[in-house]
């Protein structure tokens, strides 16, 4: 006869298994949050922005859209979003503060006007594609990469790949595998993630130069997964923290825009000195 202790044990384990298996389950909606729903559309480009549209080997249309400097451009910045982000918002974001580069972002495959199914290898892929095209297509000096949360781990990957001027990682985490195992310490997250993103391991030992630009409030990119992927950069020239700043809110802070508008001066400038710093204050000298 089962006691109620091995009764609740056996309740137990069930609910535990029930919930590894949710996890196992609908982990593509957890990575790539607003997938399937429809959550991500196009919230429309400017009149003068130009829209862009590639074919992947796979026939999947991709998305996205180009803003061409308002001065002599000094490059290519190619901005890869966060997740479930709407790519021209991520366009316009940069209007009024930025005008002395070509800007292009892309929907990723699976959200808003792009066609396909999100997954870590195929965002990988179709980043190396897009690079290809708009290199091809533009011609730039030189080509810097931004990559925010999510696009961070894209960013990380491209880097291995493609000849950068460098990267610009927003709000970075060393692997969304570190993510999880801390967000769900009872389920083995290891075993089970099919999209571990591990920038740790993309950029390590990498001969690109390399900025980072994170928020110390930040709670789903916590401090500790930014500071675990800055330990391992082999040419960081810029570790800067916006004080008093979430994942969300670092956006609107004019402390982050001194840093990234630092950070591209250091990488689309050769001879500009490459220091890294890391200050936990928005303060000048970044």
């Amino acid at each position: 006869m089962l006691t109620v202790a091995a009764l609740l044990a056996g309740l137990a384990l069930i609910g535990w298994c029930a919930f590894v298996f949710l996890l196992w389950w609908q982990q593509d909606r957890l990575v790539f949050a607003g997938w399937g729903f429809g959550l991500v559309s196009s919230s429309g480009i400017g009149p003068a922005d130009e829209r862009l549209e590639i074919v992947a080997p796979d026939g999947v249309r991709l998305v996205g859209a180009l803003h061409r400097a308002a001065r002599p451009s000094r490059g290519l910045l190619l901005v890869f979003g966060g997740n479930a982000e709407d790519s021209d918002w991520r366009l316009r974001h940069f209007e009024g503060w930025l005008d002395d580069v070509d800007v292009v972002t892309f929907f990723y495959r699976g959200f808003g006007p792009s066609g396909g199914v999100p997954n870590e290898a195929a965002l990988v892929a179709d980043a190396a594609l897009i690079y290809d095209h708009v290199v091809t297509t533009l011609q730039p000096r030189r080509v810097v990469v931004g990559g925010c949360s999510l696009g961070s781990g894209v960013v990380a990957q491209l880097a291995r790949a493609r000849p950068l001027a460098g990267a610009i990682l927003l709000t970075p985490f060393d692997s969304i595998t570190a993510i999880a195992a801390a967000r769900y310490p009872l389920a083995p997250v290891r075993w089970l993630l099919r999209h571990p993103f591990r920038s740790d391991a993309a950029l390590a030992g990498v001969d690109v130069p390399v900025a980072v630009i994170a928020a110390d409030g930040d709670t789903l990119v916590v401090p500790e997964c930014t500071r675990r992927l800055v330990a391992v950069l082999a040419r960081p020239v810029l570790v800067a923290w916006i004080a008093g700043a979430d994942h969300v809110s670092i956006y609107e802070r004019a402390e982050y825009r001194t840093a990234f508008l630092t950070a591209l001066d250091r990488l689309l400038e050769p001879s500009a000195a490459a220091v890294a710093c890391d200050n936990p204050r928005p303060a000048v000298g970044l």
